[in-house]
């Protein structure tokens, strides 16, 4: 005998038998829905991708500007040089002076404006009428006010000029200048005095005058070839000038400066010893253990 079969079943709620009545009562409703849903999201798409392409052809040239300006140099370095660059270098009249066997001493002040700028190599010339009665080669630190001296030219003959033939400039740091200026450059001038003709006595049928001053030493650095120009001022102008070298100068040590005038002198009043030591130069300097009178560890 065959057993019959039975379909399992569940119970089924009144709320799905609602709902699926609903949607299959409602089909051709839920299908119009749908066909418009899609339909505006397609339009939607489209809608924005034709917002793009009508915004990047609208900006097409502003883009093209923009692009380009890329590749142009918006630094206005005409107005931002004169900001950067240093000032020139301000040079005054030179003099000419008396020297002996007939010969003559130029002069002139050179300024540097530039507090931050220095010129380690400067190349100058005096000239004339005639052309060319000396040249040479200095240097100036910054902020500095610099007499630049040539002795034993010809006599020059018309109009004389000076000219700074070539400047090379040389940026700094301005504390780290005026520390290292004030830990090397410590040339100390003491004892000036300047004897006339008439001071000197029997040496005046032989001599213009006479200075003689003391230099020394106070760093703890040793200096070679120190150069000292001597100029005889009167009412604050160079009416003469004279030049004297120390080979080599010791930390803490003192020499005595003798310097005889040849030629007759103007009347002078006011005497100036200036030392130069060119701190640029590394071989102006050497190291020096110093353990004379005076020495502090």
């Amino acid at each position: 005998m065959a057993i019959p079969k039975t379909i399992p079943t569940r119970p089924v709620s009144g709320l799905i038998l609602r709902v699926n009545y609903w949607l299959v009562t409602h089909r051709l409703l839920l299908k119009r829905l749908l066909a418009i849903g899609l339909g505006a999201f397609c339009i939607g798409i489209y809608g924005y991708a034709f917002g793009i392409v009508f915004g990047l052809a609208r900006g097409q040239e502003a883009y093209r500007a923009m692009m380009a300006s890329f590749t142009q140099d918006l630094i206005d370095y005409r107005s931002l040089r004169p900001l950067i660059s240093p000032q020139p270098l301000q040079s005054g009249v030179p003099s000419v002076l008396p020297a002996p066997e007939g010969l003559a001493d130029l002069i002139v002040t050179v300024v540097n404006p530039n507090q931050k700028f220095a010129v380690p190599v400067l190349w100058y010339r005096f000239s004339d009428d005639q052309g060319e009665l000396a040249s040479g080669e200095t240097f100036i630190m910054p902020g500095e006010t610099k007499y630049v001296v040539s002795f034993g030219s010809r006599t020059p003959v018309g109009q004389t000029t000076f000219t700074l033939a070539e400047v090379n400039w040389q940026r700094l740091n301005p504390e780290e200048f005026a520390k290292l200026r004030e830990e090397k450059l410590r040339v100390v001038i003491s004892g000036l005095e300047h004897r006339t003709a008439a001071d000197l006595g029997p040496l005046a049928s032989r001599l213009g005058g006479q200075t003689v001053f003391a230099v020394k030493n106070d760093s703890i650095f040793g200096y070679w070839d120190v150069a000292l120009y001597v100029l005889l001022k009167n009412g604050g102008k160079v009416e003469a000038a004279q030049f004297a070298r120390i080979r080599k100068l010791d930390p803490g040590q003192e020499e005595f400066i003798t310097v005889n005038w040849a030629q007759s002198l103007p009347p002078t009043t006011e005497v100036s010893v200036v030392p130069e030591l060119n701190l640029f130069d590394a071989d102006s300097f050497y190291d020096y253990q110093y353990t004379g009178p005076g020495f502090r560890r």
